[in-house]
């Protein structure tokens, strides 16, 4: 039953428009790691699978298979280990106010704010809206595209300019 529940889930997913040639573009510079919420790990699994995203990522942590969700500190303290860098140098992006934002925050991380689901009205799904789309209670960077991301971290896009088109899509 649960699996047939996420199968028209992972059917549906989406990727934002030119996250893969964002990931490969900072996989060249940086150490990068998932930190999913997701309680269903063969789901999770399923959708990291479906778009290839496994290549791009040295570390993969998935809520269901550590027993804790964000915004526990313990999600982001085993991410900061695993991935072998200190917390002040790690920079989270995720898209829920609270558990992402605040979350890595408390963690000692320097959080990202996207919104590009909100910005470009892409129709929610549950899981979308059980997040928290509230402004976190303090100022951190936000982003609506890839291309925000690669000038916040200076990082020169040598790619097209249409791999980061803003048309809306479900993730």
């Amino acid at each position: 039953m649960v699996d047939a529940y996420f199968s028209a889930y992972i059917e549906a997913s989406q990727l934002i428009p030119g996250t893969r040639e964002m990931l490969g573009l900072l996989k060249t510079r940086y150490r990068l790691g998932l930190l999913s919420n997701f309680t269903h790990t063969p789901a999770a699994a399923a959708v990291i699978r479906r778009h290839g995203l496994s290549p791009y990522f040295e570390v993969i942590l998935i809520s269901g298979e550590v027993g804790y969700r964000k915004p526990h500190p313990l999600v982001f303290q085993l991410l900061v280990e695993r991935l072998g860098v200190a917390k002040e140098e790690i920079a989270f992006v995720g898209d829920d106010a609270e558990a992402d934002v605040e979350g890595a925050q408390m963690a000692g991380l320097r959080p990202i704010w996207t919104t590009y689901v909100q910005d470009q009205s892409v129709p929610a799904d549950s899981a979308v809206m059980m997040r928290s789309t509230d402004e976190p209670p303090v100022p951190v960077p936000r982003i609506s595209v890839w291309e925000d991301l690669l000038a916040l971290l200076g990082v020169e896009s040598e790619l097209p300019t249409s791999s980061f088109s803003a048309t809306p899509s479900r993730r």
